[in-house]
Parts: C-alpha cells; sequence; structure tokens
C-alpha cells in the first residue's frame, strides 16, 4: 500500500483542506494524475499522484481541513487486496500510517495553481 499525504505547499502552510476529489476507490491512478483540489492559506492547487496504482481508499473527505503529513488517500499496486489494513487506523484520533505501518509515505508533486474561477466556485460550493 501507498499513502498520500498531505503535502507541504509553503513555508507558512499548516493545514489543507480537500476541495474535489477527481478519483474515486477501485479507479486506476497514473502517476501524473490529478487527484484532488487542496487549498490552502495562500491558493488551490493540484494535487497529482507519485505513483501508479488503484485507489483503494479516500481517508479525507472533501470540505476537510487536515495537517501536513496526514494521510489523505491510500493507493494499492494491482495484485494487493483492496482495504488492506493498517494496525494505527483503529486508534482513536491517530491518523492512517501515523505511527508507520506498511504503507511508504510519498511527497506528492504540485504543478500548477488551479485557476481563481475554479478556486471561487470550490469556495461558493462549500458555503
Amino acid at each position: 500500500m501507498i499513502d498520500v499525504t498531505m503535502p507541504r505547499l509553503s513555508d507558512t502552510m499548516e493545514e489543507g483542506t480537500i476541495i474535489t476529489w477527481y478519483k474515486r476507490p477501485g479507479e486506476k491512478v497514473e502517476r501524473g494524475d490529478v487527484l484532488a483540489d487542496i487549498e490552502t492559506d495562500k491558493a488551490t492547487v493540484e494535487l497529482e499522484a507519485f505513483d501508479t496504482g488503484i485507489l483503494d481508499r479516500i481517508d479525507v473527505a472533501e470540505g476537510v481541513s487536515v495537517a501536513i503529513g496526514t494521510v489523505v488517500a491510500r493507493l494499492r499496486g494491482p495484485d494487493e487486496a483492496a482495504g488492506g489494513a493498517d494496525p494505527a487506523s483503529d486508534q482513536p484520533g491517530v491518523p492512517r500510517g501515523a505511527r508507520g505501518g506498511p504503507g511508504r509515505f510519498h511527497e506528492i508533486r504540485i504543478f500548477r495553481e488551479v485557476g481563481s474561477t475554479h478556486a471561487a466556485q470550490a469556495r461558493s460550493a462549500r458555503d
């Protein structure tokens, strides 16, 4: 399993908000695919996949803010079973993968800022 974590997008960023998920569990993900839009204190940016796999689960819902490093989703290989167990995930108040476990943590590459019109639409949809 591969953990997708909330990336640090600026020196002042402490948390980010998932605005929109573009992939759903069970969908194939290629390296470079846009997984979601993330809103920070400065901009809305695209979260791109660093690895290829199948989106196994989404751990952070749209509209939810989480700290940098929090697992937001998990990818699995085509030969891995769906819904792999993470021993840390059953502990109350502990984000999935926070205590290590079998997953690998990857930085997420952010390539371009999402246009201001799209960001305004996302904010309007949340309000």
